[in-house]
């Protein structure tokens, strides 16, 4: 995706790239402990994002319901997936490997490892890198982890 819209530098245009994969985005308040979700329709997808969450939070969130999208996670189990916080314990039809890749979609999404690589050799700090691609210090600490950078 990142090269097919010819992404060149961060932050990410999440919400663009989505529209690109027929899905439409809504932001509206939901209870706290749901960050997004996603349903089939016929020509797509809608991703309902938490409006409520910091705008960091917000854009992994669609990065994350956009990974299911792609990877047609979507289409299993009734046509949707809601997303809730651990703390309210395992929903109905939960695949923790499905969880697993949409979020390791989200960070190759958000922070993709060349446009990491090539900030990280600039000698900026993490507080900086998250900054600069519009994403949690913790989500950039993950990555830059994952990335062995760190």
């Amino acid at each position: 995706l990142l090269e097919q819209w010819g992404v060149q530098r961060p932050p990410v245009d999440v919400e663009a790239i989505a529209h690109a994969c027929a899905t439409l985005v809504v932001k509206r308040p939901f209870p706290d402990a749901l960050s997004g979700l996603v349903f089939a329709v016929p020509d797509g997808a809608v991703v309902g994002i938490n409006a409520d969450h910091h705008p960091n939070r917000q854009r992994f969130s669609l990065a994350h319901e956009l990974g299911h999208v792609v990877m047609r996670h979507h289409q299993d189990s009734g046509h949707q997936r809601v997303h809730l916080d651990v703390t309210d314990g395992t929903p109905p039809g939960y695949d923790w490997r499905q969880e697993r890749a949409a979020n390791d979609f989200a960070a190759d999404l958000l922070m993709p490892r060349r446009l990491i690589a090539r900030a990280y050799e600039q000698v900026i700090s993490p507080a900086d890198l998250a900054e600069l691609f519009d994403v949690s210090e913790i989500a950039m600490g993950y990555r830059l982890v994952n990335l062995g950078l760190r």
